[in-house]
């Protein structure tokens, strides 16, 4: 019985490597693009201004405002209760983040990074050579089985990104910070816009703190839900968004 258990043990774990091994960075990505409207509709695509907001009335009223322009254009504004917590914007050569009413440019490293990187569809620049990738074990996200993808940037940045193996779309994104700290999204409900598909639903995994019956303090996991508000591809975006 032993020894049934055992080849049963190597024969599985053989199988979960050669899931991940039977698929290459470059398909998942070339599935990604193929379900989402294809490379050359992306390719086409020079603007893109996408407005995310929470439910009103909730504990927290959240919106997630991004502009994009080709090729490399950015800009992004996180207000909370109606207050702007963050920006963060990208002029094409130089960039900046501000929080908390504090200002700090990006430094040299940062600024040659975002130069070379697709701000539209991002994923194409993960087929610059100077990106890592690596498929990682199959996982399941909100029940759908995924493919696992790792990316490390040329600044040495780990982001891991989900794709639904049925469907190809992206369903989670994790950007590993380097002190330790993980800023997770999932998205789903992808909907046609134009000729791309993009998804109208947003989710941030957070966790709290709250007290049980009998009043002992617990961790409370929450979801933070963000619906597309607005979305707007090659209008509502000029050079000025970004200074």
């Amino acid at each position: 019985m032993k020894k049934i258990a055992f080849f049963l043990l190597l024969t599985t774990a053989g199988w979960r490597t050669s899931v991940a091994q039977q698929v290459t960075p470059t398909a998942i990505l070339e599935k990604y693009f193929a379900a989402t409207g294809g490379l050359p509709a992306w390719q086409k695509v020079k603007s893109l201004s996408l407005n995310y907001v929470s439910v009103k009335g909730s504990m927290m009223e959240m919106s997630m405002e991004s502009k994009l322009m080709g090729p490399n254009l950015s800009s992004l504004q996180i207000s909370m209760n109606g207050n702007v917590m963050l920006k963060q914007a990208f002029n094409g050569k130089h960039g900046y983040i501000t929080q908390n009413g504090k200002t700090v440019d990006f430094t040299q490293d940062v600024d040659a990074f975002m130069q070379n990187r697709f701000s539209i569809a991002t994923q194409r620049s993960y087929l610059n050579k100077q990106y890592k990738m690596e498929v990682l074990s199959n996982t399941t996200v909100r029940g759908k089985t995924a493919y696992t993808l790792k990316i490390i940037d040329p600044l040495g940045s780990i982001v891991t990104e989900y794709y639904d193996v049925e469907t190809g779309l992206l369903v989670k994104r994790s950007n590993h910070a380097k002190n330790g700290s993980d800023e997770v999204f999932e998205f789903g409900d992808y909907k046609k816009y134009k000729n791309i598909l993009i998804p109208t639903k947003m989710i941030s995994p957070l966790q709290g703190t709250g007290k049980d019956p009998s009043g002992t303090d617990r961790t409370v996991n929450i979801d933070l839900v963000l619906h597309l508000e607005d979305a707007r591809i090659d209008e509502g975006v000029t050079a000025g968004d970004f200074k």
